[in-house]
């Protein structure tokens, strides 16, 4: 499995982008499985896990985007701390589906809203 390095500050965005072969119906329950390994150092990442833990977001500037912050899809979850959403052209933080985060210290300036949901 290839090894990402995320921890440059300059780095604007993260996509990760899975292509599935269903069985002959698009509908069919696949059970597709996404684990992935997470650490300081290549060398000792750890085991593979489906979920580790809840990501931290701090201290961090938004400028110009369409959505500050989109949470959303099927139970996201996220911890949001001391974050700044400037002149986005819809909304500082969009919420749509399941999401189980928590906001601490969300400034949005300018905008068409502050917080959408839906």
């Amino acid at each position: 499995m290839p090894i990402v390095d995320i921890s440059a500050s300059n780095i604007t965005k993260v996509s990760l982008w899975v292509d599935v072969l269903h069985r002959g119906n698009d509908n069919y329950q696949d059970r597709y499985e996404f684990v992935a390994r997470a650490g300081n150092d290549p060398g000792e990442l750890g085991d593979y896990l489906r979920e580790s833990g809840t990501p931290l977001f701090a201290n961090g500037t938004i400028t110009d985007a369409d959505y500050g912050i989109d949470v959303g899809g099927a139970f996201a979850a996220g911890v949001f701390d001391n974050i700044t959403v400037t002149a986005p052209t819809y909304a500082g933080l969009h919420v749509t589906g399941q999401a189980a985060s928590s906001f601490d210290g969300l400034t949005v300036t300018d905008g068409d809203y502050g917080v959408l949901i839906g």
